[in-house]
Formats: structure tokens, sequence, C-alpha cells
């Protein structure tokens, strides 16, 4: 935290948010992300919004006085979490779009990936036909303990669900959707 004190965009933000900056920072550390950003500016007028809606003042000392007030405080974590919350929202939208836009690097290397979490889907779905196979065979040849009944159900039930998915996955709707999606890619490339 001493290095945060010394760069000046961070004592630029702790400046303009008065006495109550360095509270603002213990009581929502994750906010100190878009407190020294790019979005610096904005996030800071958010804060000292909120700082003013929360004591009532605009006067920073008086505002880092009524933050003794445990109830006063409580309300500030909440509108600064409700800031950070909307600051992680605006930051994951912009990158999702980032990679939805044609021709960008970061479309063909989210194409890349594509074939990665296929190749996961079908271990996955290895481990989980495994495992119930597993579980139903030592089910049926191993004597079971007392109480283990209700487990071995709830188990079984999982398991038997999650087949049933991984089944549903490869031979359903979702195998024709990835072969119609194939079919598409392959007549766009002819074109």
């Amino acid at each position: 935290m001493d290095e945060a004190i010394t760069d000046p965009t961070t004592t630029d933000a702790c400046t303009k948010l008065g006495v109550a900056g360095g509270m603002i920072l213990e009581m929502a550390p994750e906010l100190g992300r878009w407190l020294f950003g790019k979005q610096a500016e904005a996030v800071v007028g958010l804060v000292q919004t909120a700082l003013e809606r929360v004591t009532g003042s605009n006067d920073p000392s008086v505002q880092a006085t009524l933050l003794s007030n445990p109830v006063a405080a409580a309300a500030l974590r909440m509108e600064l979490a409700r800031i950070t919350a909307c600051q992680a929202d605006n930051a994951a939208q912009a990158q999702t779009s980032m990679l939805t836009l044609p021709g960008n690097e970061a479309a063909s290397s989210n194409a890349q990936r594509g074939e990665h979490v296929a190749s996961g889907a079908a271990l996955v779905s290895i481990v989980v036909l495994l495992t119930f196979a597993i579980v139903i065979v030592v089910a049926f040849t191993r004597p079971m303990t007392a109480g283990m009944e209700p487990v071995l159900n709830v188990l079984l039930g999982t398991l038997g669900a999650m087949s049933t998915s991984v089944v549903g996955y490869w031979v359903g709707s979702s195998a024709g959707s990835a072969r119609k999606d194939e079919r598409l890619a392959n007549i766009a490339e002819r074109s």
C-alpha cells in the first residue's frame, strides 16, 4: 500500500477525496482499481456524491467525523460496493464488446479457445460417465455401512443427472447445433 501512496494518481485521487480518502480505501479496497485507473475522474465524482449523500455534508472533515458512526460507515460501504459493482460490470461489458468485434485479433483467439473448450467438454464427459460407472459398481459390490444409504442415493442421483446431461449434449440438440455451426462456417469460407 505504501507504493500506491507515492504514485501521483493515487495522491491526486486521495487529495480529491479529502480526509475520507484513506477511510474509503480501507472500506472498499477493490474500488482502488477504478479510483486510480483510466476512469479515475468519474469514479472520484461518484464516490464524492456517495459521501455527500451518506453524510449530508460536502466538507471532508465533517464527512470523516460522521463516518466514525458505524451506521454511516455501513451505508457508505454499501454505496462503495454498488459503485465497484457498476465499474466492474462496465469493464466486463467493454471487454466483451471488444472480443465480439469482427476482424479483431481477440475474436480469432476466441475461436482458438473454442477448440480447447470442445476438448474440455469431451474430457468432462468422460470423467462424469466414468465416475457414475465406478459409483454404481461400488454400490452393488461392496457392503454399505449404516447411514451411508442416503449419501449414496444423493450421489447416484446427482451423477445420474450429470450423465443424462452428458448424453443429451453429445446426442441431443447441442450436437446438432454444433454440426449446424460447422456447416455454416464451411459455407462462409467457400463464399
